[in-house]
């Protein structure tokens, strides 16, 4: 019996979760701003400090137990950029232990050109003495994302002010309420499939209604939010996870009666730290959005633009749809409809 939403979730572990093919509200936006000419990088990981403090405050507001299973707090020991090289590279080869065998560690010394006018043990033991500090930071990491002491002590102050300010994200064992985090969903739309992981999942069973919530950190300040959103696409985020959860929902026998509140997400800036909550009251809305004063800003559904990748990701073609290989293409349309 469904007695809880997690019931209608995907139970996959994060790393089937992220390898799988579906489509994502991340991908969708990193295609509509880069264009066709960047399909062959629109699967590339996307890195940045900004980036890597969201991970660190989603992580410690909707997954603190494994924290210590994706980062490692520290800060990297400085050398030269040679010595870097060489350590980096002999324990991404699978050869960390080569650093305890001269014989080894020489073969590495001599591929990578380091002080060859020295002598042999000379630059062997100046090798082990510069780099020993870094070697056993790197060689601690694994697959572990690195994260400074400041960006972690951010962190900590930023999760700490969202949690005060927001008291719904704990658990209240007198309601009869769910507080889930980071569900994986996946839902077939139209005929494609799409995957979403809302970083908090409110349930009211009182009153039968849901809330979605996600987290951002932002370089905006965070009342000027609203400047983010255009700039990000966040309303492909706002509309697939409320439209993908309510085909869901659709059915079930329990949750079909549920409604589903308004997106909101929860922002923090890391020099602020005044956490706000905006609300998208437009993420039920089917088509394309024209908004703005002059309603200049075209937020495209979307359906729309998935389709429109699915069809590229499938077909690989070698032009947009609306281009002509075969005859002349009209100047006019293309700088009155794309400029």
């Amino acid at each position: 019996m469904e007695k809880s939403l997690k019931s209608l979730s995907w139970d996959v572990d994060e790393k089937t979760y992220r390898n799988d093919s579906s489509l994502s509200y991340s991908i969708l936006a990193k295609y509509e701003k880069e264009g066709f000419q960047h399909l062959n990088t629109l699967f590339d990981k996307t890195e940045s400090s900004g980036f890597l403090l969201g991970q660190l405050v989603d992580t410690l507001i909707t997954d603190n137990e494994h924290f210590d299973d994706k980062f490692v707090v520290v800060d990297i020991p400085k050398v030269s950029d040679k010595i870097a090289e060489i350590i980096d590279n002999m324990i991404n080869d699978g050869n960390a232990d080569y650093y305890f065998d001269d014989d080894k560690m020489r073969i590495y010394l001599n591929r990578y050109d380091y002080q060859t006018n020295w002598k042999d043990d000379t630059r062997l033991s100046k090798f082990k003495l510069l780099s020993n500090d870094y070697y056993t930071v790197k060689s601690s990491i694994g697959d572990r994302e690195v994260v400074t002491t400041e960006d972690y002590q951010d962190a900590i102050y930023c999760a700490e002010k969202i949690r005060y300010r927001f008291p719904i994200l704990t658990d209240n064992p007198f309601e009869d309420t769910e507080v889930l985090f980071q569900l994986k969903f996946k839902v077939n739309l139209n005929g494609i499939d799409y995957k979403f992981m809302p970083d908090i999942t409110y349930v009211n069973h009182t009153d039968k209604k849901i809330f979605l919530f996600d987290i951002k950190t932002t370089s905006y300040p965070e009342y000027e939010f609203y400047k983010a959103y255009i700039k990000w696409n966040y309303s492909l985020q706002s509309r697939l996870y409320t439209r993908g959860l309510k085909e869901i929902i659709s059915h079930s026998n329990k949750f079909r009666d549920y409604t589903i509140m308004p997106f909101s997400f929860i922002v923090i800036n890391r020099e602020t730290q005044i956490p706000l909550e905006w609300k998208c009251n437009h993420c039920f809305a089917v088509g394309d959005l024209y908004m703005g004063k002059k309603e200049d800003i075209i937020l495209r559904d979307p359906e729309d633009i998935g389709k429109e990748l699915y069809d590229y990701l499938t077909n690989k073609p070698k032009v947009p749809n609306d281009v002509k290989i075969n005859e002349a293409n009209d100047l006019n349309w293309f700088i009155n409809n794309k400029l």
